[in-house]
């Protein structure tokens, strides 16, 4: 095993670990990576995730490509409130429920958030 194998191998494991932290299907994955271009089937893409075949370095990094955009295209996740120094709850826009909030939040994203994402 040379380095490159070395290497190969470093992202296929970060790549499968995106993927499962982040709940992405195999075929969501390959579907992306077809669409952008990739030139491999799905059992390919299967079966290096899966650690039985290698792949071109083109292909690899296509793949990554195609999982950190079905990474990007998730809501954000919940965030933890915080208090002031009186132990109050951090006023969440007149509500009283903060974890109503944090729902919304994780729902359907900070509009915050939703307003660089449309102005970059």
């Amino acid at each position: 095993m040379g380095p490159q194998d070395t290497e190969e191998e470093t992202q296929r494991v970060l790549i499968d670990a995106a993927m499962i932290a982040s709940d992405i299907a195999c075929e969501d994955a390959w579907l992306r990576y077809f669409g952008l271009g990739g030139t491999l089937d799905d059992f390919d893409i299967d079966g290096f995730l899966a650690g039985l075949i290698s792949l071109p370095l083109t292909e690899c990094n296509l793949l990554a490509h195609a999982v950190n955009e079905l990474i990007e295209e998730q809501p954000p996740h919940p965030k933890a409130p915080y208090r002031t120094s009186r132990f109050e709850p951090v006023n969440t826009g007149g509500r009283d429920d903060v974890l109503d909030e944090l729902l919304r939040q994780w729902l359907f994203g900070s509009t915050d958030r939703t307003h660089r994402q449309r102005d970059a």
